[in-house]
């Protein structure tokens, strides 16, 4: 069990998954195969896609690169930021319509007094 090689697959938007055995992973393409280790079709279309080296040492090397904890914090601070910029939004929209309405108020009380001086 040891000596297994680690074949990769593609899943949802180009993630990478890394696996042993003849068992791919729910919803996954391989990418490379099971006994040589060289790239399935899907592999050589995934490289060709992307404009990379069409070998399996590029596809190991990118699965390295997205499983790093830095890539997961910067992916996290990502989503926070996504969050955070929603928030602001919502709450400048609502600033912008209390605005509004004092500004219609402001308006409405103004074309008042015009009336009641005439």
């Amino acid at each position: 069990m040891g000596d297994a090689k680690i074949r990769y697959a593609e899943g949802e938007i180009g993630k990478l998954y890394g696996f042993t055995g003849g068992d791919v992973p729910p919803g996954t393409t391989p990418l490379t195969e099971e006994h040589d280790g060289s790239l399935t079709e899907a592999g050589k279309k995934y490289c060709e896609h992307r404009k990379l080296n069409p070998h399996p040492e590029t596809i190991r090397i990118l699965f390295g690169q997205q499983s790093s904890y830095v890539i997961s914090d910067a992916v996290q601070a990502s989503i926070k930021n996504q969050e955070t910029r929603v928030e602001r939004h919502n709450q400048a929209k609502a600033i912008s319509e209390r605005l509004r309405l004092d500004w219609l108020a402001q308006d409405k009380a103004y074309q008042d007094a015009v009336k009641e001086r005439k």
